[in-house]
């Protein structure tokens, strides 16, 4: 688990469910349609079940989308805004929100 000072939030930046913010707790979390995801987002017409999955290691953080189909791991960098289906995203320290 991380500690406080090294916290990170993943938040939505656009659409129905803009604002809504997420604690990355875990080293690895999905995000889709479904219930069983860390992360369910139900607006985006696009998302399927476990649509991506973000791996964190120390302070990085790789994101792996497997619809339409599995891609390469991508590099994300806190700060920087990236797009899963129709969802805009970010990733911030938790104490910059």
């Amino acid at each position: 688990m991380p500690s406080p000072q090294n916290s990170h939030v993943l938040m939505i930046m656009n659409g129905p469910e803009d604002g809504r913010v997420f604690d990355i707790l875990k080293e690895s979390i999905t995000i889709g349609a479904s219930d069983d995801d860390d992360i369910t987002i139900r607006s985006d017409p696009s998302l399927k079940e476990t649509h991506a999955v973000i791996v964190r290691n120390n302070n990085q953080f790789k994101l792996t989308k497997n619809w339409p189909a599995q891609t390469p791991e991508l590099l994300i960098q806190p700060g920087r805004c990236f797009t899963i289906g129709q969802t805009e995203l970010l990733i911030k320290l938790k104490y910059q929100v």
